[in-house]
């Protein structure tokens, strides 16, 4: 009888074992001078002897900052920030408010249709400098069309047929058995894989183009009623049932 999965693979990892003992040693990183193999147990570059590596992650620690200590650059710019005009540009222009300049634009902001970035140029500040007015104030943008917290929408609770996008259920019907894989890829390549009515390749709507069916009955599965379209126009279609389509060519 043959040796077990388990009992293989305690074979070779001692056969691995006694493979990475017999490596030239290599000296451990901390500085203690001990030799070790250079590889460890998942044969992974080894630099430290077991459990090593933490003495000079203490012998860093003076680098880390420690509660109570003051770093070295407190108070100081960031070398990327030298020469960068950019914040002195955004600090002047917040020098430049005054507590009434600053009060008429959180006036506008609250309650005229003028967008921040109007705001700014009318009074020569930037974007950041309305944003921040806005917070001193506690202004918020009037509501654009969002509903408000604890308000109810018009057509909560209206499905199925009480809904105005109801079509009689259209959705919910299955296709005709005719309506395959083969005939859709039929279609698409009689039209070129280009949709029927914007002209959207294949390429340009990054997917497959979508097989629609003219008459919106999905067992008319006839060629003359089929029809390739992108996701859009489908969708359009699909909605706006009144409108009708043609098939350009056969």
């Amino acid at each position: 009888m043959g040796l077990s999965s388990a009992e293989r693979q305690r074979i070779y990892q001692k056969r691995r074992s006694k493979k990475r003992q017999a490596l030239p040693r290599i000296p451990c990183e901390c500085g203690c001078g001990e030799m070790i193999p250079p590889v460890t147990a998942l044969w992974q570059p080894a630099r430290f002897k077991l459990g090593h590596n933490t003495r000079v992650l203490e012998s860093t620690r003076r680098y880390i900052c420690t509660k109570g200590r003051t770093p070295w650059n407190k108070g100081k710019s960031h070398p990327s920030a030298i020469g960068n005009t950019y914040g002195k540009v955004l600090k002047g222009r917040w020098l430049k408010t005054t507590d009434e300049s600053r009060a008429e634009i959180a006036k506008l902001c609250s309650q005229s249709g003028m967008t921040n970035k109007e705001i700014a140029d009318k009074f020569d500040v930037c974007t950041v400098t309305v944003n921040r007015i806005m917070n001193e104030f506690g202004v918020r943008r009037p509501n654009n069309g969002q509903f408000n917290s604890g308000f109810t929408p018009w057509n909560k609770g209206l499905c199925g047929p009480d809904s105005i996008g109801w079509k009689g259920g259209a959705s919910t019907l299955p296709y005709g058995p005719e309506f395959t894989r083969s005939l859709k890829k039929k279609i698409r390549n009689r039209d070129g894989h280009t949709c029927q009515n914007c002209g959207k390749t294949k390429e340009e709507h990054w997917r497959t183009l979508e097989v629609h069916h003219i008459d919106h009955d999905k067992f008319n599965n006839h060629p003359s009623n089929l029809i390739t379209l992108c996701s859009s126009c489908n969708q359009y279609f699909s909605w706006h049932r009144e409108e009708s389509l043609q098939i350009t060519g056969e």
